[in-house]
């Protein structure tokens, strides 16, 4: 995503992905889930485009399935899972409320 390569999300994505997001009412988040493989790229790359420069990402394992956390400098913005079905990604599921987020210090970053 950071690439700008639009053609290889799509790839990664499953044509009938699902993104839902948590901000809590407090930040920033999509208030519906989002269907669909371009939906779900738009709104990402948008995210990612918003914050260029700012946002770093490390790998890790969230409730069993694989994601990562996104930093905005020091502090965590967001943790995220996704959920793989064959070999696409068929779920997104973004935390950023951030009194659920308080409660993740330390994590353990893989």
């Amino acid at each position: 995503m950071a690439a700008g390569d639009h053609t290889a999300i799509l790839a990664l994505l499953d044509e009938d992905v699902v993104l839902m997001s948590d901000g809590g009412g407090k930040v920033a988040a999509a208030t519906k889930p989002l269907h669909g493989s371009r939906a779900v790229s738009r709104f990402l790359y948008g995210v990612v485009e918003r914050n260029a420069g700012r946002l770093s990402g490390s790998l890790a394992k969230i409730n069993n399935e694989w994601g990562g956390i996104v930093r905005l400098g020091a502090k965590i913005d967001s943790v995220f899972s996704i959920r793989i079905a064959g070999d696409r990604i068929a779920g997104v599921y973004i935390l950023r409320n951030p009194d659920k987020l308080n409660r993740l210090e330390p994590i353990s970053i893989l």
